[in-house]
Protein backbone atom coordinates (compact mmCIF):
# COMPACT_ATOMS: atom_id res chain seq x y z
CA UNK A 1 0.00 0.00 0.00
CA UNK A 2 2.85 2.40 0.84
CA UNK A 3 4.47 1.85 -2.56
CA UNK A 4 1.14 2.43 -4.32
CA UNK A 5 0.59 5.69 -2.43
CA UNK A 6 4.19 6.74 -3.06
CA UNK A 7 3.79 6.31 -6.83
CA UNK A 8 0.45 8.14 -6.85
CA UNK A 9 2.02 11.02 -4.95
CA UNK A 10 4.58 11.54 -7.73
CA UNK A 11 1.75 13.72 -9.06
CA UNK A 12 3.59 17.07 -8.42
CA UNK A 13 6.39 15.99 -10.78
CA UNK A 14 3.95 15.36 -13.63
CA UNK A 15 1.87 18.43 -12.79
CA UNK A 16 4.95 20.66 -12.96
CA UNK A 17 5.95 19.04 -16.27
CA UNK A 18 2.48 19.22 -17.84
CA UNK A 19 1.98 22.73 -16.48
CA UNK A 20 4.96 23.84 -18.54
CA UNK A 21 3.71 22.08 -21.68
CA UNK A 22 -0.02 22.87 -21.59
CA UNK A 23 -0.20 26.06 -19.53
CA UNK A 24 3.20 27.68 -20.20
CA UNK A 25 3.91 27.82 -16.48
CA UNK A 26 7.47 28.70 -15.54
CA UNK A 27 9.48 25.99 -13.79
CA UNK A 28 11.50 27.92 -11.23
CA UNK A 29 14.32 26.69 -9.00
CA UNK A 30 12.02 27.20 -6.02
CA UNK A 31 9.36 24.91 -7.53
CA UNK A 32 11.93 22.20 -8.22
CA UNK A 33 13.25 22.50 -4.68
CA UNK A 34 9.73 22.37 -3.23
CA UNK A 35 8.82 19.28 -5.27
CA UNK A 36 11.96 17.44 -4.14
CA UNK A 37 11.36 18.36 -0.50
CA UNK A 38 7.71 17.24 -0.75
CA UNK A 39 8.65 13.89 -2.30
CA UNK A 40 11.20 13.26 0.44
CA UNK A 41 8.48 14.13 2.92
CA UNK A 42 6.08 11.65 1.32
CA UNK A 43 8.83 9.04 1.43
CA UNK A 44 9.25 9.50 5.19
CA UNK A 45 5.51 9.73 5.78
CA UNK A 46 4.76 6.43 4.04
CA UNK A 47 7.94 4.66 5.23
CA UNK A 48 8.15 2.20 2.29
CA UNK A 49 11.21 0.53 3.83
CA UNK A 50 8.89 -1.18 6.32
CA UNK A 51 7.19 -3.33 3.69
CA UNK A 52 8.29 -6.77 2.60
CA UNK A 53 7.21 -6.75 -1.07
CA UNK A 54 6.69 -3.99 -3.62
CA UNK A 55 3.90 -5.88 -5.41
CA UNK A 56 3.34 -6.86 -9.03
CA UNK A 57 4.69 -4.89 -12.03
CA UNK A 58 1.10 -4.32 -13.24
CA UNK A 59 0.17 -2.79 -9.91
CA UNK A 60 3.22 -0.53 -9.92
CA UNK A 61 2.52 0.69 -13.45
CA UNK A 62 -1.15 1.28 -12.61
CA UNK A 63 -0.20 3.30 -9.53
CA UNK A 64 2.26 5.40 -11.49
CA UNK A 65 -0.35 6.05 -14.20
CA UNK A 66 -2.78 7.07 -11.46
CA UNK A 67 -0.30 9.78 -10.46
CA UNK A 68 -0.01 10.92 -14.08
CA UNK A 69 -3.78 11.10 -14.58
CA UNK A 70 -4.20 12.86 -11.25
CA UNK A 71 -1.81 15.53 -12.49
CA UNK A 72 -3.82 15.87 -15.72
CA UNK A 73 -6.92 16.42 -13.57
CA UNK A 74 -5.09 19.31 -11.87
CA UNK A 75 -4.10 20.69 -15.28
CA UNK A 76 -7.69 20.47 -16.52
CA UNK A 77 -8.92 22.22 -13.37
CA UNK A 78 -6.41 25.02 -13.83
CA UNK A 79 -7.47 25.35 -17.47
CA UNK A 80 -11.09 25.88 -16.41
CA UNK A 81 -9.87 28.45 -13.90
CA UNK A 82 -7.94 30.35 -16.56
CA UNK A 83 -11.00 30.31 -18.81
CA UNK A 84 -13.06 31.61 -15.88
CA UNK A 85 -15.55 28.78 -16.17
CA UNK A 86 -17.98 28.91 -13.26
CA UNK A 87 -16.57 26.41 -10.78
CA UNK A 88 -19.94 25.14 -9.58
CA UNK A 89 -20.92 24.30 -13.15
CA UNK A 90 -17.59 22.56 -13.69
CA UNK A 91 -17.82 20.41 -10.57
CA UNK A 92 -21.49 19.63 -11.21
CA UNK A 93 -20.74 18.31 -14.70
CA UNK A 94 -17.67 16.46 -13.39
CA UNK A 95 -19.68 14.81 -10.60
CA UNK A 96 -22.55 13.92 -12.88
CA UNK A 97 -20.39 12.20 -15.48
CA UNK A 98 -18.36 10.45 -12.76
CA UNK A 99 -21.61 9.04 -11.40
CA UNK A 100 -22.74 7.93 -14.86
CA UNK A 101 -19.37 6.34 -15.50
CA UNK A 102 -19.68 4.35 -12.27
CA UNK A 103 -23.21 3.18 -13.03
CA UNK A 104 -22.43 2.11 -16.60
CA UNK A 105 -19.00 0.62 -16.02
CA UNK A 106 -20.02 -1.47 -13.01
CA UNK A 107 -21.81 -4.25 -14.97
CA UNK A 108 -18.82 -4.51 -17.32
CA UNK A 109 -16.31 -4.76 -14.48
CA UNK A 110 -18.54 -7.30 -12.76
CA UNK A 111 -18.09 -9.62 -15.75
CA UNK A 112 -14.40 -9.91 -14.87
CA UNK A 113 -14.40 -9.51 -11.07
CA UNK A 114 -17.19 -11.21 -9.18
CA UNK A 115 -15.56 -11.46 -5.77
CA UNK A 116 -17.77 -9.96 -3.06
CA UNK A 117 -14.93 -8.12 -1.39
CA UNK A 118 -14.28 -6.22 -4.65
CA UNK A 119 -17.78 -5.78 -6.10
CA UNK A 120 -20.27 -4.89 -3.40
CA UNK A 121 -22.30 -2.35 -5.37
CA UNK A 122 -25.81 -3.49 -6.20
CA UNK A 123 -28.77 -1.83 -7.89
CA UNK A 124 -30.93 -3.59 -5.28
CA UNK A 125 -29.56 -1.64 -2.32
CA UNK A 126 -32.24 -0.25 0.02
CA UNK A 127 -33.24 3.37 -0.48
CA UNK A 128 -31.50 4.26 2.76
CA UNK A 129 -28.17 3.13 1.31
CA UNK A 130 -28.59 5.38 -1.73
CA UNK A 131 -29.39 8.30 0.57
CA UNK A 132 -26.09 7.77 2.40
CA UNK A 133 -24.26 7.42 -0.92
CA UNK A 134 -25.57 10.82 -1.98
CA UNK A 135 -24.76 12.37 1.41
CA UNK A 136 -21.26 10.92 1.28
CA UNK A 137 -20.75 12.27 -2.25
CA UNK A 138 -21.79 15.78 -1.22
CA UNK A 139 -19.63 15.90 1.91
CA UNK A 140 -16.42 14.23 0.70
CA UNK A 141 -16.57 14.91 -3.04
CA UNK A 142 -18.75 17.85 -4.07
CA UNK A 143 -17.72 20.34 -1.36
CA UNK A 144 -13.94 19.62 -1.45
CA UNK A 145 -13.85 19.60 -5.23
CA UNK A 146 -15.84 22.84 -5.36
CA UNK A 147 -13.30 24.51 -3.08
CA UNK A 148 -10.47 23.10 -5.19
CA UNK A 149 -11.90 24.37 -8.49
CA UNK A 150 -12.59 27.77 -6.92
CA UNK A 151 -9.11 28.05 -5.45
CA UNK A 152 -7.25 26.97 -8.58
CA UNK A 153 -8.66 29.96 -10.44
CA UNK A 154 -5.86 31.96 -8.78
CA UNK A 155 -3.20 29.31 -8.19
CA UNK A 156 -0.80 27.80 -10.73
CA UNK A 157 -1.30 24.10 -11.43
CA UNK A 158 2.23 23.21 -10.33
CA UNK A 159 1.68 24.95 -6.99
CA UNK A 160 -1.77 23.41 -6.56
CA UNK A 161 -0.25 19.96 -7.13
CA UNK A 162 2.11 20.53 -4.22
CA UNK A 163 -0.58 21.94 -1.95
CA UNK A 164 -2.62 18.77 -2.56
CA UNK A 165 0.11 16.82 -0.78
CA UNK A 166 -1.17 18.26 2.48
CA UNK A 167 -3.87 15.55 2.21
CA UNK A 168 -1.74 12.68 3.62
CA UNK A 169 -0.54 14.99 6.40
CA UNK A 170 -4.12 15.84 7.38
CA UNK A 171 -5.06 12.15 7.08
CA UNK A 172 -2.26 11.26 9.52
CA UNK A 173 -3.40 13.92 11.99
CA UNK A 174 -7.01 12.71 11.79
CA UNK A 175 -5.83 9.12 12.31
CA UNK A 176 -3.88 10.19 15.41
CA UNK A 177 -6.79 12.15 16.89
CA UNK A 178 -9.71 9.94 15.88
CA UNK A 179 -8.17 6.46 15.83
CA UNK A 180 -5.28 6.79 18.30
CA UNK A 181 -2.68 6.04 15.63
CA UNK A 182 0.88 6.13 16.96
CA UNK A 183 2.76 9.34 16.19
CA UNK A 184 6.10 8.18 14.84
CA UNK A 185 9.17 9.98 13.55
CA UNK A 186 8.20 9.31 9.93
CA UNK A 187 4.95 11.24 10.34
CA UNK A 188 6.72 14.12 12.09
CA UNK A 189 9.60 14.40 9.61
CA UNK A 190 7.49 13.69 6.51
CA UNK A 191 4.68 16.02 7.53
CA UNK A 192 7.16 18.76 8.39
CA UNK A 193 8.88 18.49 5.00
CA UNK A 194 5.57 18.58 3.12
CA UNK A 195 4.49 21.67 5.07
CA UNK A 196 7.88 23.24 4.32
CA UNK A 197 7.46 22.60 0.59
CA UNK A 198 4.02 24.22 0.71
CA UNK A 199 5.47 27.23 2.51
CA UNK A 200 8.11 27.62 -0.20
CA UNK A 201 5.65 27.60 -3.12
CA UNK A 202 3.15 29.84 -1.34
CA UNK A 203 5.90 32.30 -0.44
CA UNK A 204 7.21 32.39 -4.04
Amino acid sequence: MAIVALLIYTQPIWTTFFGKIFLNEIITKMKIKAVLIALIGIFFLLSPWNIGSIGSPQGLVSSLLAGVFLSLWVIFARKTGINRDYYISTISVYSFFSFLWLIFIWPIVYLFYQEDFLMRLSYNFPLEYWFYFILFSIIVAFFPNSLFYKGIENVEASKAGLILLIEPVVASIVAIVAFSQYLNSGIIIGGGLILLSNYLVIKE
